[in-house]
């Protein structure tokens, strides 16, 4: 556990480095963020997203180290960027936060595979990034090229 809480620290801080300390109980699992309690964290958004993306991310690192902990290596997030505001700091947040993602995404393991990382925003990325496949739907084309088109309503 003391080592997952280092990593975690090391995630948040890549995050938002404003932050000093950030753990997990042994206990319970709990999180704390600079001596806030996750449910203390924030309504919803920005702060909660931050710290569920820190615990996911590490967990994922102690896996490399430690071939007894076993995660899969799929995350699936819907609007990480949800709770983030347009401008200054929550904006570099949120910047950060992606490109966390996009590096764990991108750094194969030691049996060559990488993580797999599918997300949801309402925004295009602010810019192109090598290794990721943005798939822009619109009220006109709302489906991935590969799925198919239902002429006739689902039944029940």
């Amino acid at each position: 556990m003391h080592r997952w809480s280092e990593l975690f620290l090391a995630r948040v801080r890549e995050i938002d480095p404003s932050k000093n300390i950030a753990t997990i109980d042994a206990e319970d699992f709990t999180t704390l963020v600079d001596g806030k309690a996750f449910e203390d964290s924030s309504v919803a958004g920005g702060p909660k997203t931050v710290t569920n993306i820190a615990v996911l991310l590490s967990l994922r690192d102690l896996a490399r180290e430690e071939p007894t902990v076993i995660v899969p290596p799929f995350l699936l997030i819907d609007s990480p960027l949800s709770g983030f505001g347009a401008q200054g700091l929550d904006e570099q947040i949120s910047t950060r936060l992606l490109k966390a993602l996009i590096t764990a995404a991108d750094d194969p393991s030691p049996d060559g595979f990488a993580c797999q990382i599918i997300t949801v925003t309402n925004d295009p990325l602010p810019q192109a990034h090598s290794g990721v496949r943005e798939i822009r739907l619109s009220p006109e084309h709302r489906y991935f090229d590969h799925a198919p088109l239902i002429d006739r309503p689902l039944s029940a």
